[in-house]
Formats: structure tokens, C-alpha cells, sequence
């Protein structure tokens, strides 16, 4: 079985490797790289950098630690990404030692780590790969412990993964707080609830220590008041983004899963296994931390606003292991083949897979006007601490070039008129815009302009707009 994972694992990593190497980084990737900057010491990255993203900065800190031991390049943050990935496999050969005990258990990491959602958050320069990975060990920690009936809930390995797993990532917290009140509701005679209270409280110090940079945003400026917040996900959308956690963008993937499970749903119900799954202490560990996880993300996401499939990514492992649980059955290798064959088909190794590659536009509008001190509007609005502009200046441009807010409506008229002094062609850089708005856009400025131009370089994603 080694020989046979170990060749499996080759090909994959090779595919990976490949589709890593052949994109660039979109935006968001490209913020993470620049805080990852070697040129700024710990102290500017902890109180200066990280203020301006809604992330936790522990993978800040993590991938400037790598970029100040190797080249500050592109080339190193896919290595690392690459490392990144093969640890569920590197798990897996340790586990190996014990085949016949952790059988089950190997199977079900293989077939998470080839999940589509899994893989597409793997090749991005992002946390929600690695939170998403310590998650997993976490969760099949917990589900060890209860299934042994063992009592050593504080262990080393448990409180490192819970106060890591929270201080990567808000979810992250979601997460160690929903398997936490499980524990206390349900398994406190087996832990006791001064384990159980410890293994909560360390992550909390730690969340807490590191939000003190970000006290005054805080209570200041950036926590909206809730009854004048409207919620972006009503419960059924909401239920949705847990469900894209595991089925990822493909409608096919999703109605494959689905059909599978209906079919060994019917399958267990006649013949009578059903009950002794939903029973299963695991099995019920993992719906309940499941519904209190998604329950709290629901009432607490008037304040975070980061309800997304990428941060729902964070619960896959327990959303997975729910299906696994249908599917782990004398059909199991039927049911394998074609979830594996499915992921990585319709996943992002084999279809079609844009992340946005910033690198090209940016490439393409300094080709068709590589003026110094120009004046351009950007369609993303930036924020009041204006890290937009230094970032479009360090990361596209490379150079003096101003950076206009093209929303800002207040001081339009003042930057049009900057924009007709400028000799540069260039008016506005539209990365990452629908093409409805870029026209709504263009529509505006032509009132300001005698022959504009509107230049696609990616369709639904970036444009230039010229004088």
C-alpha cells in the first residue's frame, strides 16, 4: 500500500506543481506576499502592517519567517505552498505505521486532501489551506479521544493546534469554540470541565494578546453597529456557503456527492445500518460541533462580514466527514473512485482555473503606457490608511504613480482635472471588475473625455480605460 500511495502522491504533487507554477498571484495572494516583506522587522509588521487586513497575523508572521530564510520571491511562496500541501500526506506515512488501526482514518484525509475546494485554497498564497488542515488534525484529535473514551484532553499536541487553529483565522476560533461547548455540554464527566475550560481559555490569552494592535480599530472605527448593519446571508445562503466548503464551485461535483449519498443513505437504511451511524459518538460529536459552529458564524457575522465558502473551508473537515460516514460502507471503493475521479477532474488540477493573474494587466497597461508620475484612477476603492495606493505602487507599477479612488465622489472633479494635466493615456485600471460596472464606469468618464477608449484584457476581470 506505501508503494501505491507514494506513486499516487508523486503524480499528484507533480499536477499541483504544475498548476501552481503556471498562474501568478491575484490580488489577495499579493497582499499576503507584501506582508510578508523581509524588509520590515517583527515589530513594524505586528503594529504597523497588519492593521490594515481583518486576518489574524499569525501567517504573516509565518511566511515573513520563511521569506527572511529564502529569497524574498514568487518562486519561494509556491514552494511553500507545495510543502504546504504535502503535509496531509506526510501525516498520512506516519499513520501508515499502524495500518490496520487507522485504516478508515487514512482514507478519509486522502479523500478531503483531494477534495476540489481543498486543492483550489492549496494553490493560492493564502491561510485558509493550512488553517483548514490543522482543523483537520484537531478535529480527528477530539473525535480520537471520544472514540477511546480516553481522558487526556490537554495534551501538547491539542493546545498547540487550538491556540494555532484560533490565532490563524476568526473561524478558526469558531471552530475550537464549537468543539469547546460540545465538550462542555456533552462530554464533561468524560474531560471534566477544568480540562475542558484550559483548553479553551489558552487560545482566547493568545487571540487576545495579539488583537492589541487592532484595539483601536476596534472600538473606533471598524465594528459597525448591528442594528444598522444589513446581513449579506439570510440561513438557506448561509447554509450553502458550509455546503461550498466541500463541493467548491461546481454544480456537478455537488449533485455527484449528493447522489451518492442518497443512494448509500437508501442503501443503509434497508439495510438497517443508519441508526448505529447516527448514533456513533463521533458521528453525532461531529454534527452537533457542526451546527453550534455554524449557528454562532451565523449570529456573529454582523461583525466579522467574512462570510465566505474560503472561510467556511475551516469546517470542511467536519462537513466531510459527515458524507464519509455514509459512504464508509461495503461500497466504499465504488464510492471512492468516483469522488476521487470527480475531484480531480472538475476540480482546478484539470478544468479551467483563473485566479485573476494581476501580474498580466498590470504588465500590459506599463507596455501601453509606461509614463512616469502618472495619475490613474483604480475601480477598487482604497481605504482610509490609503494602503491601496503603496500597494498598486510597490506590487504593479513599481514606481511614483498616483493611485486615484475612483469612488471617491467628493474629489472626482479635482482628479479628472489631475487625470487631463497628466501625459500619460492611461485613465483607469480596472482589475478585478465585471464588465456591467466597467461600462458604468466608462459611461461617466466619457462626459469628461473626447475619445476615450475601453481596452479588455481579461473579460470580467480587467480593463484599461485611455484619454
Amino acid at each position: 500500500m506505501i508503494k501505491y500511495l507514494s506513486f499516487f502522491f508523486l503524480i499528484l504533487l507533480f499536477s499541483f506543481s504544475y498548476k501552481l507554477f503556471a498562474t501568478n498571484f491575484w490580488s489577495v495572494e499579493l497582499y499576503q506576499f507584501w506582508y510578508s516583506d523581509p524588509n520590515f522587522n517583527f515589530l513594524e509588521l505586528w503594529n504597523d502592517r497588519w492593521v490594515y487586513d481583518y486576518h489574524l497575523p499569525t501567517f504573516h508572521i509565518i511566511t515573513w519567517a520563511w521569506f527572511n530564510i529564502f529569497e524574498y520571491t514568487q518562486l519561494n511562496a509556491h514552494i511553500l505552498q507545495i510543502f504546504l500541501y504535502s503535509l496531509p500526506f506526510v501525516y498520512i506515512t506516519f499513520l501508515l505505521k499502524k495500518i490496520q488501526e487507522k485504516k478508515k482514518l487514512i482514507y478519509f484525509i486522502i479523500l478531503w486532501s483531494l477534495l476540489p475546494a481543498i486543492i483550489f485554497h492549496a494553490l493560492e498564497f493564502r491561510v485558509y489551506f493550512f488553517v483548514s488542515f490543522l482543523s483537520l488534525l484537531y478535529f480527528l484529535n477530539i473525535s480520537h479521544l471520544i472514540e477511546i473514551n480516553s481522558k487526556n484532553l490537554l495534551s501538547i499536541s491539542n493546545l498547540l493546534l487550538a491556540s494555532l487553529i484560533s490565532l490563524l483565522h476568526y473561524w478558526g476560533c469558531i471552530l475550537v469554540f464549537s468543539i469547546g461547548i460540545y465538550l462542555f455540554l456533552f462530554k464533561y464527566r468524560q474531560f471534566s470541565f477544568k480540562k475542558i475550560f484550559v483548553l479553551n481559555l489558552i487560545p482566547l490569552i493568545f487571540v487576545l494578546i495579539f488583537l492589541i494592535p487592532k484595539i483601536e480599530q476596534i472600538f473606533c472605527c471598524y465594528v459597525d453597529d448591528p442594528t444598522e448593519y444589513q446581513k449579506v446571508y439570510t440561513f438557506i445562503p448561509a447554509l450553502k456557503v458550509f455546503v461550498y466548503s466541500v463541493t467548491w464551485k461546481s454544480k456537478i461535483f455537488f449533485y455527484i456527492i449528493f447522489l451518492i449519498l442518497i443512494i448509500n443513505i437508501l442503501y443503509l437504511f434497508r439495510s438497517k445500518q443508519i441508526f448505529k451511524i447516527i448514533n456513533d459518538n463521533v458521528f453525532k460529536f461531529t454534527f452537533i460541533s457542526l451546527i453550534i459552529g455554524f449557528i454562532t458564524a451565523y449570529f456573529i457575522e454582523f461583525y466579522l462580514h467574512i462570510w465566505k465558502p474560503y472561510t467556511a473551508l475551516i469546517f470542511s473537515p467536519l462537513v466531510f466527514y459527515l458524507i464519509f460516514a455514509f459512504i464508509n460502507n461495503k461500497f466504499f471503493l465504488i464510492n471512492s473512485f468516483i469522488i476521487v475521479s470527480s475531484s480531480i477532474f472538475l476540480g482546478p488540477l484539470f478544468s479551467s482555473y483563473n485566479k485573476y493573474d494581476w501580474y498580466k494587466p498590470a504588465k500590459q497597461i506599463l507596455d501601453f503606457d509606461n509614463c512616469d508620475n502618472a495619475y490613474i484612477f483604480s475601480s477598487i476603492s482604497s481605504d482610509i490608511k490609503g494602503n491601496s495606493v503603496e500597494f498598486f505602487n510597490n506590487f504593479y507599477f513599481n514606481k511614483d504613480n498616483t493611485i486615484l479612488d475612483f469612488y471617491d465622489n467628493s474629489s472626482f472633479k479635482k482628479n479628472i482635472s489631475l487625470i487631463k494635466k497628466s501625459k500619460c493615456k492611461a485613465i483607469l485600471y480596472g482589475p478585478h471588475t465585471s464588465e456591467e460596472k466597467i461600462k458604468e464606469i466608462f459611461k461617466k468618464i466619457s462626459k469628461e473625455f473626447k475619445k476615450p477608449k475601453l481596452i479588455e484584457i481579461e473579460k470580467n476581470s480587467s480593463y484599461i480605460i485611455t484619454k
